[in-house]
């Protein structure tokens, strides 16, 4: 069951008083976080532009575009929970933007770009626990997470992935008797040389499969189990999917007997 199904049910007789005050709750809640929300991405627009220049410049990153209007469908979802029941802000959660805050300082201090995006979505999360209460951040707590998948981050994997996809591309070569040598991303068989590059590490397949099975999970399943392991799924396949992708490359040229004295890219 999902977080959703786990709140008490409101009685039919007193449905319709209970929607009509949740919707004005919600638009009160909803105009808080909207001035608020957009007055923490003015303080920090460098950081935003930043993001977006990202969203709209990387191949890895233009699914960017998509999470918000994803986020939406999943809040309509629970729209029949959000008519019955009203937000109760909890405004000692803004005690939690304080340590935030220090971090963000400290990495600010570090130049580092990817946390400091991290750090501001980390103060609109406590935003919307703020203004919504636990109740209510915990049944929309799928859809607003969601959201940390604005921030273009991951690309610290790139060289990880592409330690990975050369030792399992050796590893099924040598399973299949290929004649095979390796120095890190540089493969090396009797027909050529290969390298597994920064752009075939499969950083983008990652990202998008998590940022898509997240929605997924969370459309097909209640369980939170359910969901952790297709979340888990959607972060394990793509990367053993590109392992084999890169190793069918390098077979192909061994059985097409083909020589190549060039590195091409895997």
């Amino acid at each position: 069951m999902s977080d959703v199904d786990l709140l008490p049910p409101v009685p039919a007789a007193a449905a319709a008083p209970a929607a009509a005050a949740a919707r004005r709750s919600w638009a009160a809640a909803a105009a808080t976080i909207a001035v608020a929300a957009a007055a923490i991405l003015l303080l920090f627009h460098d950081l935003v532009a930043h993001a977006v220049g990202l969203w709209i410049r990387s191949q890895v990153f233009n699914h960017c575009f998509l999470i918000l209007p994803m986020a939406g469908y999943m809040i309509w979802q629970r729209r029949a929970w959000i008519l019955l029941h009203q937000p109760r802000p909890e405004f000692r959660a803004l005690w939690l933007m304080l340590p935030i805050g220090i971090g963000y300082l400290l990495v600010r201090f570090a130049a580092i770009l990817e946390l400091q995006e991290l750090a501001v979505m980390g103060m609109l999360q406590v935003l919307f626990l703020a203004v919504l209460g636990w109740p209510a951040y915990r049944a929309l707590a799928w859809p607003l997470l969601y959201l940390f998948f604005l921030v273009p981050s991951g690309e610290f994997l790139v060289p990880k992935l592409q330690d990975f996809t050369a030792a399992f591309s050796v590893g099924m070569l040598q399973l299949v008797h290929v004649p095979v040598w390796s120095d890190g991303t540089f493969i090396t068989i009797p027909n050529g040389n290969f390298e597994v590059a920064e752009a075939c590490a499969g950083v983008r397949f990652l990202i998008a499969s998590l940022a898509f099975g997240a929605l997924y999970a969370d459309v097909m399943y209640r369980s939170p189990w359910r969901r952790a392991l297709f979340l888990a799924l959607s972060a394990v396949v793509p990367v053993i999917a590109n392992g084999f992708r890169a190793f069918g490359i390098v077979y192909l040229a061994h059985l097409t007997a083909t020589r190549r004295r060039s590195k091409p890219t895997i």
